[in-house]
């Protein structure tokens, strides 16, 4: 009797095991699948950072306003002359 009811707990024990494995290697690979997911985004994010900065230097906005037909304006106008603040 006790034989069987130890040869019963080992039966047992084997089979929940190798639920565990299986278990264990499906975890594995989808975890794998999050790692090659999470470096893809990580490569997008460092080109969107580049492409911000591209966005924000001066020599983009020097370029966007020749594309655009703006001058420089040559002389600045001041208002520190009491004539502009008497109007």
């Amino acid at each position: 009797m006790i034989k069987k009811i130890i040869g019963f707990v080992f039966l047992v024990l084997i089979i929940v095991n190798i639920a565990l494995f299986v278990s264990s290697i499906k975890l594995g690979n989808e975890i794998s699948v999050y790692e090659q997911s999470t470096e893809k985004i990580h490569e997008q994010n460092l080109e969107l950072q580049k492409e911000v900065a591209r966005f924000d230097s001066f020599q983009y906005a020097a370029s966007a306003a020749a594309a655009l037909n703006f001058v420089q304006q040559s002389t600045p106008v001041y208002v520190g002359n009491m004539e502009f603040a008497k109007k």
